[in-house]
């Protein structure tokens, strides 16, 4: 089910996995921290019997249960959620690439739901149309384009290119089809008035 594959749901198991664990961990610790006190209570000397009575004299047993609960809480969901922070430092540097440059190279992520369909995406955009690396000449009476309306020109242009290169699959059902045309129509639209505003404004 998709509300189960969402990154929503991942760190809502996350948080509710490393509470458990941590409460079956303290708890199992408690145990054995009776079991120690009852077999040596009579004898001070054991290095055991003199930490049990250090925190219960100095912190307090219930002080002493929550903050060694935060701590375990805390180390597991720092390793639990690792994945999630992987993917999305990799999605990020992706972005910024693309940003800056007009490509990235592909990427690939752990994570199956939201962070995957967003990955594929961005790999699906590197591979609509090969980028040229090198401009060799341009006309002198050409204005140029900034960094960022090259961008936006070169995504519209791809997001269109792939908008029409799905449409002439054969498996596409007569909705699906006029869905893709009227995406690509409207971006269509939208990069047509982005070039009117270049030429009217060279």
């Amino acid at each position: 089910m998709k509300i189960f594959n969402t990154v929503r749901f991942s760190y809502l198991y996350i948080v509710g996995g490393s509470a458990l664990i941590s409460g079956c961990v303290l708890a199992g610790l408690r145990v054995a921290a009776e079991l120690l006190y009852a077999r040596y209570a009579g004898d001070p000397s054991v290095i055991w019997i003199r930490i049990i009575h250090w925190i219960i004299n100095h912190i307090g047993k219930i002080p002493a249960s929550a903050g060694l609960f935060l701590l375990l809480f805390g180390l597991l969901y720092m390793l639990r959620s690792q994945k999630i922070a992987a993917d999305l430092e990799v999605i990020v540097r992706a972005v910024e690439e693309l940003a800056n440059t007009g490509q990235a190279h592909e990427i690939q992520v752990l994570s199956t739901g939201e962070l995957g369909r967003i990955a594929a995406s961005l790999n699906r955009l590197e591979q609509m149309t090969p980028v040229a690396t090198e401009v060799t000449s341009a006309p002198s009476d050409m204005p140029a384009l900034g960094r960022t309306q090259s961008i936006q020109l070169l995504v519209r242009t791809r997001s269109v290119l792939h908008y029409l290169r799905e449409s002439q699959k054969e498996e596409l059902t007569p909705e699906e089809l006029r869905v893709l045309c009227r995406a690509a129509a409207e971006d269509a639209q939208v990069l047509e008035r982005f070039l009117e505003h270049q030429v009217m404004e060279s």
